[in-house]
C-alpha cells in the first residue's frame, strides 16, 4: 500500500497527518507545537514598506566647495610666485621686518625701474644705509625705492639720522621734498585724506614745495602739505588755531583762491595770534609774501624776538639770505 510523502512507518499517523493537513490545509485543526513556533517567529517577520528611492543629488552642491579650494590654491600659488624681499634695496639693507611685508617691480613715467615695498597691517621693516640713516616703515605703509631717493605714497614712516650722516631726503607730492638733517629723528605721514604731515621729534628738517618755496622745520615743529592748499609754514604742535587758521588762508590766497581773504587779510590774522615761540613761523613766511605785508612780518619779529632780529639787521625786510641765516643761528644757537 502507497503511502504519502508525509508518512513515516511507526510515526503516529494520525497527529503527523494532522500537522501535515493544517500547514498544507489552513482549514484543518492547528497543532499546539506548530503554532508555538510561529508566536516565536512572529516578531521577525519584516512589515510591508514601500520602496523609497532617494533623489537624485544636484551636481551644483559641489559647486561651492569646489570653487574655494581653487581660490585657495590660487591664493597660495600667488604666495608662493611673488618676489621675495631682498635684503637689499640699493643702498638700502633690511635690518629687520615681520608680519606680511610685500615687494613688487614697477617703473615710473619715464619707464625708470622702481622697487615697492608694501606692509600690511601689524608688519614693519627696519632699513639702515650705510652713511648713518635709518627708516622704520609702518603697517600699511607704501614706500618707493627709486635711483632719486626714497618716495612716500602712503602709509606713515619714522627717521632717524646720526649726527655724522647727509640729509635724508624723502619725496611726498606733487614735487615736495622733504629732508632730514643730521642728527634728526622725524615722522613722516599721509593722513587718509591725502595730506602729508612732518613732525620733528629732535634736530631740523626742510621742506621744498613745487613752488620754489623752501621751510625750515625745527624741533617740536610741524609742517603740512594739504591738497588743494599747498605747503603751509611749520608751526609748533600747540600753535593756537587761528594761527593755523590764518596760514591755510595764506596759502589759499597766494594761490589766487576765490575762497580765500586775500593776503594782507590772513597775514593780520597770523600777526595778532603769533606768540613769541611762534616766530620761527614768521621767520620762514618773510620770502613768502612782499611790501606790506612783509614789512609788517619783519616789525612784528622785532617785537617777538628782538635779539635775533637784532642780529639780522635790516636784511630782513628784503628777506636776504644772509639775514635769514643770521637770525635763524641767533634763535636757535644749538643747531
Amino acid at each position: 500500500m502507497s503511502r504519502t510523502p508525509h508518512e513515516q512507518p511507526g510515526s503516529g499517523g494520525e497527529a503527523h497527518e494532522s500537522a501535515v493537513d493544517y500547514l498544507w490545509d489552513p482549514t484543518s485543526p492547528p497543532e499546539d507545537g506548530v503554532v508555538a513556533v510561529e508566536r516565536r517567529l512572529a516578531p521577525l517577520v519584516l512589515a510591508s514598506r514601500p520602496l523609497v528611492v532617494p533623489a537624485r543629488r544636484s551636481a551644483w552642491r559641489w559647486a561651492l566647495p569646489l570653487a574655494a579650494a581653487v581660490l585657495i590654491a590660487a591664493a597660495i600659488g600667488l604666495y608662493l610666485i611673488r618676489p621675495s624681499v631682498p635684503a637689499q634695496l640699493g643702498s638700502w639693507a633690511i635690518e629687520s621686518k615681520a608680519g606680511s611685508v610685500g615687494f613688487s617691480h614697477a617703473t615710473n613715467s619715464d619707464d625708470a625701474p622702481l622697487h615697492v615695498l608694501t606692509t600690511d597691517n601689524g608688519a614693519y621693516v627696519v632699513l639702515t644705509d650705510a652713511v648713518g640713516r635709518r627708516v622704520r616703515q609702518d603697517e600699511h605703509t607704501r614706500l618707493v625705492f627709486s635711483e632719486s631717493g626714497l618716495s612716500l605714497e602712503e602709509g606713515e614712516l619714522f627717521v632717524e639720522t646720526t649726527r655724522g650722516a647727509t640729509p635724508l631726503g624723502i619725496r611726498l607730492a606733487d614735487g615736495d621734498l622733504v629732508t632730514i638733517g643730521p642728527g634728526a629723528a622725524a615722522m613722516i605721514r599721509r593722513e587718509k585724506s591725502g595730506a602729508f604731515r612732518v613732525v620733528l621729534k629732535t634736530g631740523e628738517a626742510r621742506l621744498f614745495d613745487g613752488r620754489g618755496t623752501t621751510y625750515r622745520v625745527p624741533a617740536e615743529a610741524v609742517c603740512e602739505v594739504v591738497p588743494g592748499v599747498g605747503s603751509m609754514a611749520p608751526h609748533y604742535y600747540d600753535a593756537p588755531r587761528t594761527l593755523l587758521g590764518g596760514l591755510r588762508s595764506l596759502e589759499l590766497s597766494m594761490s589766487n583762491s576765490s575762497k580765500a581773504p586775500g593776503i594782507d587779510e590772513s597775514v593780520a590774522v597770523i600777526l595778532k595770534s603769533a606768540r613769541p615761540r611762534d616766530a620761527m613761523t614768521l621767520w620762514n613766511l618773510l620770502p613768502r609774501v612782499g611790501g606790506e605785508a612783509r614789512k609788517r612780518i619783519a616789525e612784528r619779529l622785532a617785537f617777538l624776538a628782538p635779539s635775533a632780529t637784532k642780529e639780522a639787521g635790516q636784511g630782513l625786510q628784503t628777506a636776504d639770505p644772509g639775514a635769514m641765516e643770521a637770525w635763524w643761528r641767533a634763535e636757535f644757537p644749538d643747531r
